[in-house]
């Protein structure tokens, strides 16, 4: 009841704060600059390299189950060119990655719809059956504006840009350039505040290959709680 009662007063100040300044929805061009952090949920989907069909020798190298997903952080700076548009340079940090390999044995393998007939234990290519793999990335999108509410300052916005994702683990320490985009809903709950809540989805790339789990970078998605403060210099 408590906890209700505290969501309860937080939305009431913040329709407050709103009210406290209808006539000042035009400030952006004051304070063009503006400065945040963000958390929330992200996943790295490295569940979409996992063997469902044990074909042949790809079992050995793919994984067979990768436990994704948690906490996600990002800090982010940038710069409105209107109301309208704005330019933005993000950083963000997935959560961790534990990624697990199936112990095989060669009469386990399927080859050509058959079992093969021997029982000969089989190493996968990285002689390992677990690690933890870590990845980041940097991002720098353009955001559109579309207002909601003049009078209490909701917009929703549509994001696109490029961005420069690091996967580092045990297997491989390596970087790419994808395109990287994203959706939500903005309130300016206070004149030099904003919040918003935003999904965003940055490609990866999984190549077709004898270990797959050296090459792959993983396909980013994260939902985020943001806050951003407003200035100029």
């Amino acid at each position: 009841m408590k906890s209700r009662l505290h969501i309860v007063s937080v939305l009431c100040l913040l329709f407050m704060c709103a009210d406290s300044y209808a006539d000042d929805v035009d400030q952006y061009p004051n304070f063009p600059f503006y400065v945040g952090f963000g958390f929330g949920y992200g996943d790295t989907d490295w569940n979409s390299l996992i063997d469902h069909d044990h074909i042949g020798l790809v079992e050995i190298s793919a994984p067979s189950s990768a436990k994704t997903g948690g906490l996600n952080m990002q800090g982010f700076f940038g710069y409105h060119l209107s109301k309208y548009f704005s330019l933005e340079v993000r950083y963000e940090q997935y959560p961790d990655a534990t990624v697990n390999f199936a112990h095989v044995e060669v009469k386990d393998l399927v080859i050509d719809g058959a079992s093969l007939p021997f029982n000969i234990p089989v190493e996968n290519p990285y002689n390992l059956y677990s690690f933890k793999t870590s990845t980041d990335q940097i991002a720098m999108v353009g955001k559109a504006f579309v207002t909601v509410s003049e009078a209490y300052h909701i917009s929703v916005f549509a994001d696109f840009g490029l961005s420069y994702e690091h996967r580092s683990d045990i297997l491989t320490d390596m970087g790419m350039y994808m395109p990287t985009f994203g959706g939500g809903i903005m309130y300016r709950f206070a004149p030099r505040f904003l919040t918003s809540l935003d999904y965003e989805y940055t490609v990866g790339e999984g190549k077709s290959v004898m270990d797959p789990a050296r090459y792959f970078m993983p396909f980013l998605y994260s939902i985020n709680l943001k806050i951003a403060y407003l200035f100029k210099f």
